[in-house]
């Protein structure tokens, strides 16, 4: 079945913008907090092994042990740099205001590792070129897929339930949802909530789907470098996949898809600019 991944609203954080210029208002301060998650590991960071700047500013992780940098910024446009020595680099333009109204004022951004983290440990690794600092989405094609909608779900739905196997934390997570045409629809999971295996959707679904006529899959996005390398370990159960496929979700280039084959490093065609 071919994918057709659509200019999604869900692919990319988006930024909503206040501009308190305009009507001549002072800008009002708002707090935020930002939650680093290690991608590979499923688990929050909050030392040095990260570094999360705002404005070229160092912010340093909260004394509450609460897993989270807790900073206070004016209204409006800041920007967000997140890495570290074993982390690929994250760049994004973040507004406080839209941030507490969607993710009640915690940003939660997950890092994949870089060359470093995994150096020797005979993880398969999948590395290619694009563009310089843009991003690449990979999904995991398996004969029996370990995510599915336990219901049907219509657009405009804000929360859905998840069935997989083992409890996951899949907070600040990209998935997608395939239809028997192809049409993909991705989106992000906010939040957890109180009943087990529900999440809250930093969006809205744009479609409809029907719980047994659609697949739901996690994406793994990652950025590449200034030089245009990028870079994924393969997640622990996903090297089991029949295929992997992956795309630049801001270009028409198309989706492309290869097989592991029991390989632990693998050179992915260079994509052409």
């Amino acid at each position: 079945m071919d994918m057709k991944v659509k200019d999604a609203e869900g692919s990319k954080r988006k930024v909503v913008v206040n501009d308190f210029s305009a009507t001549g208002g002072q800008k009002k301060e708002v707090g935020l907090s930002v939650m680093v998650i290690d991608d590979y590991r499923n688990k929050i960071i909050a030392d040095n092994r990260v570094c999360i700047m705002i404005d070229g500013k160092r912010m340093n992780f909260s004394e509450k042990n609460d897993g989270c940098c807790h900073v206070d910024m004016k209204s409006g446009l800041h920007d967000l740099t997140v890495g570290g020595n074993m982390f690929q680099r994250q760049d994004m333009v973040i507004d406080p205001d839209e941030e507490k109204e969607i993710g009640k004022g915690i940003l939660k951004i997950r890092l994949q590792p870089d060359h470093q983290y995994l150096s020797g440990k005979g993880v398969t690794v999948l590395s290619g070129w694009t563009e310089p600092r843009s991003e690449v989405h990979f999904v995991f094609i398996h004969l029996n897929e370990p995510y599915r909608l336990y219901w049907d779900y219509k657009a405009g739905d804000k929360d859905i339930l998840i069935f997989h196997q083992s409890e996951m934390f899949l907070d600040g997570t990209q998935f997608c949802l395939q239809k028997a045409d192809g049409q993909v629809e991705e989106f992000w999971i906010e939040a957890g909530m109180a009943e087990a295996g529900r999440y809250e959707l930093r969006y809205p679904l744009r479609d409809s789907y029907e719980s047994e006529k659609c697949i739901l899959r996690r994406v793994y996005a990652v950025t590449s470098d200034d030089e245009g390398r990028f870079y994924l370990p393969v997640p622990a159960g996903e090297e089991q996949c029949e295929e992997y496929r992956y795309y630049n979700p801001m270009d028409k280039q198309g989706v492309r898809t290869g097989k592991l084959n029991g390989e632990q490093y693998v050179e992915l065609v260079k994509e052409q600019g």
